[in-house]
């Protein structure tokens, strides 16, 4: 598939010691393109389509129990394994 596609899903729910953060800005590298193609599907066994991007910026808007180092509104940037989830999205969880 060369052609990207949005959709709706719904907004994630934090878990124990996860956050959902509000996606303002995500980064694409040769990784990204490549499982992208489906050239790496032979070693990870993915499929097409699948989300994009790993490295994210946004701010927290919400928080799961047991989360004590960051707070609501908190401007935070990360990386998510791209094999399992990816970031392309206006909301993410992550630990």
């Amino acid at each position: 598939m060369n052609v990207l596609e949005q959709f709706e899903a719904e907004k994630p729910t934090p878990k124990r010691g996860e956050v959902i953060v509000r996606v303002h800005a995500f980064g694409l590298n040769p990784l990204d393109y490549r499982l992208r193609r489906g050239e790496l599907s032979v070693i990870t066994g993915l499929k097409m389509p699948r989300f994009i991007a790993s490295d994210f910026a946004g701010t927290v808007a919400s928080i799961g129990e047991d989360v004590h180092s960051v707070k609501s509104h908190d401007a935070v940037f990360g990386m998510v394994s791209q094999v399992m989830n990816g970031c392309a999205a206006e909301f993410i969880r992550v630990p």
